[in-house]
């Protein structure tokens, strides 16, 4: 398998994941979905085996961080902000943030990361900000049902992607200057 496989393979399946999600496949949408789940479902199981390879670090102390703001602010929301606490909804806003934890035990990419936890941090506390503090609409608060969803499959993922990709082009930047 080459080395770009998996990049395409996710490529591939988070898009058409999200457009069979909206419906943009029509009566295909279902089936869609479930082809984009497996296909990224096999990619986890491969990137884990890969790992098995590899020697595992600890995560990055600020990833740690990130995880620990992230706690901080939807217990917030689960116990003081909303009507009543849930401890499904603050496992599945906390998803975002077990990813970015999972993602950096990686050695490759400990330091990208870092840029993963801020991206769905910032998208929480605007979140946050959008239903708790500031509501737009009566339907401000279904925010918090698609924000780790997007998080998890968009946003961390493309921020981690191109930090690598970042530090990827400056260390061989660096290795080629005089």
């Amino acid at each position: 398998m080459s080395s770009r496989t998996p990049f395409a393979v996710a490529g591939c399946a988070v898009p058409l994941l999200f457009v069979s999600l909206y419906g943009g496949f029509g009566e295909w949408s279902f089936a869609v979905a479930a082809l984009s789940l497996v296909a990224l479902l096999c990619l986890v199981v491969w990137c884990v085996l890969k790992l098995r390879r590899t020697a595992a670090v600890a995560p990055h102390w600020l990833v740690m961080a990130g995880l620990a703001l992230g706690v901080v602010l939807h217990t917030y929301e689960q116990t003081l902000s909303s009507a009543g606490a849930s401890g499904a909804w603050l496992l599945w806003a906390l998803v975002p943030y077990v990813v970015c934890t999972a993602a950096s035990v990686v050695p490759v990419t400990r330091l990208p990361v870092i840029s993963g936890v801020l991206a769905a941090l910032a998208i929480d506390l605007l979140v946050h900000y959008q239903v708790f503090v500031s509501p737009g609409s009566s339907t401000a608060a279904l925010a918090l049902i698609f924000a780790p969803l997007w998080s998890s499959l968009l946003v961390v993922p493309v921020a981690i992607l191109v930090s690598w990709l970042v530090i990827r082009a400056r260390r061989a930047h660096l290795r080629h200057a005089p």
